[in-house]
């Protein structure tokens, strides 16, 4: 097998068959499951989604190696050039107890560290081994676990994960009552306090989907969703467009044929606000658009007004800001 088998693998490029048997390959072999994991890391640093050929990576690759690993060049330099270089590969011998922000800074953790986000903000956390995390405006992360064998957390809002699988050491997100546990994968959880759904997206490799009492047991494959009741504890799994998952992490809001209540939740995150249905069945009514992130709430609600056919209104005093869809 060579790169770009592997490559091909990594961005979507194989049908569901092949890809069955290029996974069988890579973990029947530790070369091929090293190589995988170094081309992952490429995937997952720079930060882009364009398709490289095996060439590009290879020169791209020498300059890096060429220009500065003979140097002495501390880790805050090497992730200073992951942040503004298209392709990096770096091979990091760390424990997941190092763990590393967006901004460069390093801090050892004790058993519990936690990240959060406010209103109209978001957050990026790279790990050791160039996996990384996208939090969501007004999430948290706890890190409850992290060691060689098993890095373990909670979420709380919603995040996209890119985590380069390791088979030695287990990946876990608790999700109030479901755990997701990463088999190479690149997925998003959305759990938001006053949702009643949790759902759980995979747009790459596999996850595991259980139930804290056992209820249920589930493997996904890219492009399925599940979508968890927190009501009555039912669940559905289906097939979906996995484009625009993970689009909050840019500065605008991709809304694809999404219901206004959960463009309402949406909303509420990044602005801060309270928004409330006068008619609950227009929470059903579905919206397409992309509007940035930079508008104010009430530029946005007049798009989503004159597409949608609804009527808002505002209340403001000192503390809050409520809004009403009628």
């Amino acid at each position: 097998m060579n790169k770009s088998m592997i490559w091909e693998l990594i961005t979507h490029q194989l049908s569901a068959q092949k890809e069955k048997e290029v996974w069988e390959q890579i973990y029947s072999s530790p070369e091929l499951l090293t190589q995988y994991k170094e081309m992952k890391r490429i995937w997952s640093l720079s930060g882009n989604n364009q398709v490289l050929p095996t060439e590009t990576i290879d020169r791209k690759y020498k300059e890096f190696s060429k220009q500065h690993m003979g140097r002495n060049t501390d880790r805050r330099l090497l992730f200073t050039l992951v942040k503004y270089a298209a392709v990096l590969i770096v091979a990091f011998a760390s424990s997941y107890a190092l763990w590393m922000l967006n901004d460069s800074r390093q801090s050892n953790y004790q058993a519990v560290h936690t990240y959060e986000t406010g209103n109209g903000s978001t957050n990026t956390i790279t790990l050791s081994d160039g996996s990384q995390i996208w939090l969501n405006a007004n999430s948290s992360i706890d890190i409850q676990k992290a060691d060689k064998q098993c890095v373990e957390l909670k979420l709380e809002g919603e995040a996209l994960f890119d985590i380069i699988h390791n088979e030695e050491r287990r990946f876990i997100i608790n999700a109030q009552s479901l755990k997701i546990e990463d088999l190479g994968t690149r997925f998003n959880v959305r759990n938001f306090k006053d949702d009643d759904h949790i759902v759980a997206t995979l747009i790459e490799g596999e996850i595991m989907v259980s139930h804290i009492n056992r209820q249920f047991n589930e493997v996904l494959v890219p492009g399925q969703q599940i979508n968890y009741s927190k009501v009555d504890g039912r669940y559905t799994i289906e097939h979906i467009d996995t484009s625009y998952v993970g689009s909050w992490k840019e500065s605008k809001f991709e809304f694809v044929d999404k219901s206004l209540a959960d463009i309402a939740l949406d909303l509420e995150n990044w602005y801060g606000v309270s928004i409330t249905f006068k008619n609950k069945a227009l929470e059903k009514e579905r919206f397409t658009g992309v509007i940035q992130k930079s508008t104010s709430v009430e530029k946005v609600l007049d798009v989503i007004a004159y597409t949608a056919g609804i009527k808002y209104s505002i209340n403001q005093t000192n503390d809050s800001t409520e809004i009403m869809i009628q």
